[in-house]
């Protein structure tokens, strides 16, 4: 399973310089620090090889986010106990999908995404690749 095709990637570099911004600390107590001036940098890549490298699911207690709905979709019962799914997954964009068969280390871009509203009932792997494929940049990738 993959997606083929053009798209446009953004990713971040440091410029080197520094500017000043003000933070809460954990005491409540504000603080004036350095951080670096990042630059937005996009790339587009032609006839490329997008894949789901790795899915980490996490399961979690909530204690107050149940949620129930009856046959017409209105909210019968709320804030309960309940178990929720979170899914993590990366992404590899590959000039092709031969050079991502002889290393899979060998992208031109990387990035970590998150599913949203997860259905445990159906295939994450298909999920997760239907969700990047609402991306801006991702939305001209087709199923290989």
């Amino acid at each position: 399973m993959a997606l083929i095709g053009n798209c446009i990637t953004v990713s971040r570099t440091d410029t080197g310089e520094k500017e000043q911004q003000e933070v809460q600390l954990p005491d409540g107590t504000m603080e004036i620090i350095d951080v670096p001036v990042l630059e937005e940098v996009t790339k587009e890549h032609t006839n490329c090889y997008v894949v789901v490298k790795q899915i980490e699911m996490i399961n979690f207690w909530c204690s107050d986010c149940g949620k129930e709905f009856d046959s017409e979709g209105n909210i019968t019962k709320e804030n309960f106990a309940a178990k929720n799914s979170a899914i993590h997954f990366h992404v590899g964009v590959y000039k092709d999908k031969e050079t991502r068969d002889a290393d899979q280390e060998d992208f031109v871009h990387w990035e970590a995404l998150n599913l949203n509203d997860v259905d445990l009932n159906k295939n994450i792997y298909s999920q997760c690749y239907d969700q990047i494929k609402t991306y801006e940049g991702y939305k001209n990738l087709i199923n290989d």
